[in-house]
């Protein structure tokens, strides 16, 4: 069996070449649009545990509000806003954090268990044309294995961005010598 080979003009081979060219370069750009959970981030973002004591940028008064004993947040994101929400974890117990929006419904019910300078997740999601209200709730295992609400507390962190803060959490509430790092959820945009 013979194998024909057809000419091909220069025009051909240079529009072959810039199509493979481009083909190399929107490639990873796609794949990183498509697997919905990676997102670049800067290398102050990376840090394995939020360290309390970050120089800080200042956060408006109305992003934020929490109900410490009771272990919720409200979070108040812009309309049109893309944003960024990671869990990281340290802790001996399992955790548990819900996060649910006014608009969205429940955008996050997720469980981790026992890890020690984890990042568990990191999740991208948008608003529309109104704010979008979060309420984030916390929550930690006893040695009973009842799930009761963690101490929280949030503080806002050096960032690049518009926004970034930390919601931390202590599994026991009367620890004297709490622990802010059991869980942290991390909101930036």
């Amino acid at each position: 069996m013979e194998i024909m080979h057809l000419p091909i003009s220069t025009e051909d081979r240079q529009t072959f070449f810039h199509m493979k060219t481009l083909l190399v370069v929107l490639l990873p750009v796609i794949a990183m649009s498509l697997s919905g959970c990676q997102t670049t981030s800067t290398p102050e973002e990376d840090v394995a545990l939020v360290d309390a004591a970050s120089p800080i940028t200042p956060m408006a008064i109305s992003t934020v509000s929490v109900d410490p004993g009771a272990g919720t947040a409200t979070v108040v994101v812009p309309v049109n806003t893309q944003y960024i929400i990671e869990w990281r974890m340290s802790t001996g117990w399992s955790q548990r954090i819900t996060v649910t929006s006014n608009i969205a419904g429940v955008l996050e019910k997720q469980v981790g268990e026992p890890k020690a300078n984890a990042l568990v997740w990191r999740h991208p999601h948008n608003t529309g044309a109104v704010p979008e209200t979060l309420t984030v709730l916390f929550e930690h295992k006893d040695d009973l294995g009842n799930w009761d609400p963690s101490t929280i507390r949030t503080r806002a962190l050096r960032t690049t961005h518009k926004v970034r803060f930390v919601i931390d959490a202590q599994d026991h509430q009367n620890d004297p010598k709490p622990v802010w790092n059991n869980s942290q959820l991390v909101f930036r945009w």
